[in-house]
């Protein structure tokens, strides 16, 4: 016979329920196994049924629930559950929410109680923390261009970097972009390039290494411009559709015309 153990009048503990954050993930923003790894509280007087769990060369005992999402580790009278993957969060303006009531995880243990023998069972509920991506200047100097050569020369150029953590859910496919004060955008194509071009001849090219996160970035003024600065804003979202952004700007020397 098994019975619901929050259901019994006569037990010690009800359903429980824990907090993980995704951000601790491999590919997360701050991973940390502290963040995606939670105890779970065992009732005294019962025994853990662990009939179908997995044994580890440790002698642990394992078990997957959530569809591989979650992995269950029982040792030495100890139970953890740690986050394998990612979930889907609803509001892109809420960086750190966590699941929505009836879409958290939820997973049985099934017990025994210690003096009758009887088989009883409990349920956990898992709520994950949303992990969102993270763009920052690596390097934007401080410098102005200014015109070299005399009549026939050219203006100086500006180098600079940022760097970008996708988080745990991964870059949305096509969000990559880079956009000047004026709104003139341009978005990074496949091979991770992206380049705006004015009709002053000047030029903004940036590429995008998806293995390191880096972003490099050159401007070069045009012989005839007449902007004497440009900020460029670079912006990134997440599949879940969390924003980061992140601005550079560039002064121009104008030359006497």
């Amino acid at each position: 016979v098994e019975v619901d153990l929050a259901g019994s009048g006569d037990v010690p503990v009800a359903d429980q329920s824990i907090e993980v954050d995704e951000s601790g993930l491999s590919e997360g923003t701050t991973p940390d196994a502290e963040l995606i790894t939670k105890s779970i509280t065992l009732p005294e007087g019962y025994t853990l049924n662990t009939a179908g769990w997995t044994t580890g060369e440790d002698g642990s005992l394992t078990l997957t629930v959530n569809e591989g999402k979650g992995l269950l580790t029982y040792k030495d009278g100890e139970l953890t559950y740690t986050l394998q993957d990612n979930y889907t969060h609803g509001d892109p303006t809420n960086a750190d929410e966590g699941l929505a009531d009836g879409s958290k995880p939820t997973f049985n243990l099934s017990l025994t109680h210690d003096a009758t023998g009887v088989k009883v069972s409990t349920t956990v509920t898992v709520d994950v923390l949303d992990d969102a991506p993270a763009l920052t200047v690596s390097s934007d100097p401080d410098t102005t261009l200014g015109w070299t050569g005399g009549a026939s020369g050219a203006y100086t150029t500006e180098s600079g970097s940022l760097k970008l953590e996708t988080g745990a859910d991964g870059l949305k496919e096509g969000s990559l972009k880079v956009t000047d004060g004026a709104g003139k955008s341009a978005t990074f194509d496949a091979a991770g390039k992206a380049i705006l071009d004015y009709e002053d001849g000047s030029r903004l090219e940036a590429t995008y290494d998806a293995v390191t996160g880096e972003i490099s970035y050159t401007y070069t003024p045009g012989a005839a411009t007449q902007a004497p600065n440009r900020d460029f804003t670079f912006s990134a979202q997440d599949t879940d559709g969390d924003l980061t952004s992140a601005t550079v700007n560039v002064k121009v020397d104008l030359a006497d015309s």
